[in-house]
């Protein structure tokens, strides 16, 4: 774990109310993996307003440069929004465990769920180049909150499997996409999952839904300090009260008791 001022590449609205920011980091690029996030002080260093740090997903890596997705929920994500280019970035990172492939799987399944595409494209890029059969299933609202194609040309151009679903069908498959997942888990050897936690429950409630196939989640909470101190981000598991920062994000989705996890979307700043 590093705690770096790192410069602004870009930081580009590519979707409405979410932005990808590109940071000169090496010294934490070089050593994250998919899963793995960073706690972003989202405030002047000298200022005193939002107090506490962000969570944000790795979202990419390129050599010494590390990317960043996020919405804009609140002041801090708001005053992120606003760096510009050359801007000095305070990260602290990086943090968490991260998503694991068994030996035997050839064959994976990548779920995102909204701005759950967050940390599945880094585990895509991964995959992809160390010639895993790989497809990455996108859903969303509408096709104007949908990732970007572009930003994935170059997976796919390696052989990543894209797949859409929107909910009001204004592009690809109509429908949630928990209903496209259980259609495309039968041939995945593993599935990891990563967006809101109504499609958490959803999915851990239907076996059949997964087709018996080990998943892992990416688990989002709110969190103060990010490295298992404060304990505000605690849930609970078949292996009792767990830090998701230091034990997760990256759960087995059966580990999870979903009854008792609580939505991190309130309370947002």
């Amino acid at each position: 774990m590093k705690q770096v001022v790192s410069p602004v590449i870009s930081n580009d609205e590519i979707m409405p109310g979410g932005y990808l920011m590109w940071l000169d980091c090496p010294q934490i690029a070089s050593v994250a993996v998919p899963g793995q996030f960073v706690m972003v002080l989202c405030r002047r260093r000298d200022g005193d307003v939002p107090l506490l740090r962000r969570p944000l997903s790795v979202h990419r890596v390129n050599g010494g440069r590390l990317a960043l997705l996020y919405a804009v929920v609140g002041q801090g994500t708001q005053w992120l929004a606003e760096r510009k280019t050359g801007d000095g970035i305070d990260i602290l990172g990086p943090l968490g465990n991260n998503f694991t492939i068994n030996v035997d799987s050839k064959k994976l399944l990548l779920v995102a769920g909204g701005m759950g595409i967050a940390p599945t494209v880094a585990l895509a890029d991964y995959a992809i180049d160390r010639g895993y059969i790989t497809t990455l299933l996108i859903g969303c609202g509408s096709a104007s909150y949908m990732y970007p194609a572009g930003q994935l040309d170059r997976a796919v151009s390696v052989g990543l499997n894209v797949v859409v679903a929107t909910e009001d069908g204004s592009m690809g498959r109509k429908g949630m996409v928990t209903a496209a997942l259980a259609d495309l888990s039968p041939a995945a050897d593993q599935i990891y999952a990563c967006g809101p936690l109504p499609m958490y429950r959803a999915i851990s409630g239907d076996i059949d839904m997964l087709g018996g196939k080990p998943t892992q989640v990416c688990l989002e909470q709110m969190m103060g300090c990010g490295w298992g101190v404060c304990y505000g981000c605690t849930v609970e598991t078949e292996n009792g009260l767990q830090k998701v920062c230091q034990d997760g994000p990256v759960f087995d989705i059966k580990d999870v008791l979903w009854n008792s996890v609580v939505d991190p979307v309130v309370g947002r700043i």
